[in-house]
């Protein structure tokens, strides 16, 4: 593994694991795209999971087994998808939805408006999950320990899409509940939710530039400015 890496691990296991858990079977999860955030969430997840990797680069070091292509898809109880490129995505989709049965997939990263509903009516042989990564900071496995809240877009609620909600809050410290919104609804939220942040860190380095003009104190000031 490399250092990065080794952080991200070691800090999982230092930190208390007293949340109340639910009880479900053991899942393997097919993470699919291999970066920091996939493998903090893949360290966290493999404490009541099996958890195997597939990414298109050979020279991914972890300690996870990281499959090259998709021909061991079919070792997966379910997927999340890690994938900047609509088109990587909808491939993996498509492939899941023509060649195995009844899958659960969870899609992470940014997409489109109405992206993930246009992918649920034309690929019906799956269970689609837009759940977004709403992060406040780098530092991901803080992030996903103790999530602000865990938003899961569907179509409608159902077992299965309620058991990997377990899944995810099995997780967590902070007793976080599952929010299902609608597809729409949920991609909205991160669409904003990205703009949001954007607008603050302009709105800090403004204040920054302010206060280093006049001579002030910039931690004085900013202990009074709401900026959640």
């Amino acid at each position: 593994r490399s250092y990065k890496h080794d952080l991200i691990y070691d800090k999982i296991n230092a930190l208390p694991n007293n949340a109340v858990r639910k009880k479900i079977n053991k899942e393997t999860i097919g993470i699919i795209g291999f970066n920091e955030a996939s493998l903090a969430l893949a360290n966290l997840l493999a404490e009541r999971n099996k958890i195997v990797f597939f990414d298109q680069t050979k020279e991914k070091e972890s300690r996870f087994i990281i499959y090259t292509d998709k021909n061991h898809l079919n070792i997966c109880d379910s997927f999340i998808i890690y994938l900047d490129d609509i088109f990587k995505i909808e491939e993996y989709v498509s492939y899941i939805n023509g060649n195995l049965e009844n899958k659960v997939i969870v899609l992470k990263k940014n997409v489109p408006y109405n992206f993930t509903y246009n992918l649920h009516e034309k690929y019906n042989n799956i269970e689609l999950i837009y759940n977004p990564d709403l992060f406040s900071s780098n530092d991901y496995v803080e992030e996903y320990k103790n999530p602000s809240n865990i938003v899961f877009g569907v179509n409608r609620i159902n077992l299965r899409n309620k058991r990997m909600a377990m899944i995810f809050e099995n997780i967590t410290l902070n007793t976080s509940k599952t929010q299902f919104l609608s597809y729409q609804e949920a991609e909205t939220v991160k669409i904003f939710s990205d703009e949001y942040i954007v607008r603050r860190e302009a709105i800090l380095n403004e204040i920054g530039t302010f206060a280093k003009k006049n001579n002030l104190n910039i931690e004085n000031i900013l202990k009074h400015i709401n900026l959640k």
